[in-house]
């Protein structure tokens, strides 16, 4: 019987056999359990880019109020494509 992949992406591979991440191979017969957990991150340069915006706009400068709304935009789109992660935590008991 061959090896079935189910999953191989960024290092991480799944098949019928083993479960291999950064480079550490598990055997997937010793793995007991699994869970997945979703990682919340915190838009940091999204509320940087829209307090900058912000504060070009109460600027009162005529000229910069495009930039400013280009920068508020630019803070939306960066919060908007944020990257989630989900990571996939396997327990490996041997006794």
């Amino acid at each position: 019987m061959s090896e079935q992949i189910f999953f191989e992406h960024d290092g991480v591979r799944v098949s019928s056999a083993r479960f291999v991440v950064k480079g550490t191979t598990y055997p997937i017969s010793a793995i007991t359990s699994v869970r997945a957990v979703r990682s919340k991150t915190f838009p940091l340069l999204a509320i940087v880019l829209i307090l900058i915006g912000f504060g070009i706009l109460l600027g009162g400068e005529p000229t910069l109020l495009i930039f400013g709304l280009a920068t508020i935009a630019l803070g939306g789109c960066v919060d908007n494509k944020e990257k989630r992660t989900l990571f996939c935590c396997a327990t490996n008991i041997v006794r």
